[in-house]
């Protein structure tokens, strides 16, 4: 069938942590429990289909087979981490809108080359729940806009950071292959504030690792004996794709070697190189930005002044536009505090992407030519803003720069994740049953 999907594969475009696979289960697996989270349980089901979307992984990426019992308890974790953000999320009121439900779908549907309508009736021939398969994909954007409300405007990249890697991908690219490695690690959790004890635990369970390493035991069983669980799975990054630190380390390993220790926000890293192979490298970057011509109205923060009152303010100012007529630039002349705009009425140009406040750009870019905004909240103050038109433009530097830092972002992103995990798990009341991975 042309159209088939891989099931490891078929929200690829949407998933964090873990792929949508079903199995076949026995009648009495959807009632057996596996693990209790908190108030919510995990069936023997659930565990069932997960472990067979890992071997799926496994088997697509020509990785070699963890055992059953390693697989097992990879399977456990994600499903816990699934839990455990869902409850948050929940406690939180995040939810997914129908809007935002068929926009992830109709990507999923672009991606494997099928249109909107096709999705269900492929999944279906594929014996795919289509039901399920919508929880699923529901729960996994809910899990996606917990991780950005909580841990987005965490994440600080400094402008020496973009440049330096922008500086470094520009010159990769020169060449016409790019190397890819294939890593596993053995995590020692740390909290982000350890205590001596800690580290006192941390460095016995490190010395018995590296004992066990001197005498060429397996990796998978070092880890399962040392820290409880299989060994992460990195799989296949390139050089611009690996956490920060890996890097310098990944570029001197031989294949089958083990890296020295590398400490992380969560923990100890140790690290053994799997595989690692060359494949041509992409000739050019897509040099086309969208530039924003826009204009704002900020009444700047004021320490002496309640948010409210400031909120109240801005309101006025667009109620008067909105719906008494009056017009933004005017406006902006006679309320803006911002002394380089407002005697323009407001006119900041055309703005490149990533140059203005996150929150700014971020509300600037859902609006609409000559729609102004609600009351946007940034580090400056409360904002109104117009957009006055967009433009394509050519600009490779600030191409690679918008490269940079999404990379950086992305691997800040997910070693925040990972330690919003571990500390979500260690704030939860987990049972697992023993006869859940036998």
């Amino acid at each position: 069938m042309a159209n088939k999907l891989p099931k490891y594969l078929i929200a690829c475009a949407i998933l964090t942590f873990s792929t949508v696979s079903f199995a076949t289960n026995t009648p009495t697996d959807s009632n057996k429990i596996a693990a209790v989270v908190n108030d919510q349980v995990i069936t023997q089901s659930e565990l069932n289909q997960m472990i067979n979307a890992i071997n799926d992984q496994q088997k697509a990426s020509n990785t070699k087979p963890s055992s059953a019992s390693n697989v097992c308890k990879d399977a456990m974790d994600q499903l816990i981490a699934r839990d455990i953000q869902l409850q948050l999320a929940k406690n939180a009121n995040i939810t997914v809108s129908d809007e935002e439900l068929k926009a992830a779908l109709a990507q999923i549907a672009s991606e494997h080359q099928l249109a909107p309508n096709q999705l269900e009736s492929t999944l279906t021939q594929q014996g795919i729940n289509y039901k399920q398969y919508l929880k699923q994909i529901t729960d996994q954007l809910t899990i996606q806009k917990l991780q950005q409300r909580q841990l987005a405007s965490t994440i600080v990249i400094t402008p020496q950071e973009i440049d330096k890697l922008a500086k470094k991908l520009k010159a990769e690219k020169k060449d016409t292959t790019q190397v890819f490695y294939h890593f596993m690690g053995i995590l020692i959790p740390l909290p982000a504030a350890p205590t001596p004890a800690d580290l006192t635990k941390a460095k016995q369970t490190f010395d018995t690792i590296a004992a066990d390493l001197n005498k060429n035991q397996d990796f998978s069983s070092i880890s399962q004996e040392a820290v409880d669980t299989a060994p992460q799975d990195l799989g296949w990054r390139s050089a611009d794709q690996l956490p920060p630190g890996f890097l310098p380390i990944a570029s001197k390993l031989t294949v089958g070697q083990v890296a020295q220790p590398v400490r992380t926000a969560n923990g100890i890293f140790i690290l053994k190189l799997i595989d690692k192979k060359t494949a041509p490298a992409p000739s050019s970057i897509n040099t086309a930005i969208t530039e924003t011509h826009v204009e704002h109205i900020l009444i700047k923060n004021d320490p002496l002044a309640p948010e409210a009152t400031l909120k109240r303010r801005i309101l006025s100012i667009r109620d008067a536009i909105v719906k008494g007529g009056e017009d933004f630039a005017k406006a902006a002349e006679e309320n803006s505090q911002d002394p380089g705009s407002a005697p323009k009425g407001g006119d900041l140009g055309w703005a490149k992407p990533e140059t203005l406040d996150s929150s700014f750009e971020g509300a600037m870019n859902k609006l609409k030519i000559g729609e102004i905004s609600e009351p946007v909240k940034s580090q400056y103050g409360w904002h109104l803003i117009k957009v006055l038109g967009r433009r394509q433009a050519n600009d490779a530097d600030t191409a690679w720069k918008l490269k940079a830092q999404q990379i950086l972002f992305q691997q800040k992103m997910d070693s925040a994740v990972k330690q919003m995990i571990s500390q979500l798990r260690a704030q939860a009341y987990i049972k697992i049953f023993d006869q859940a991975c036998h």
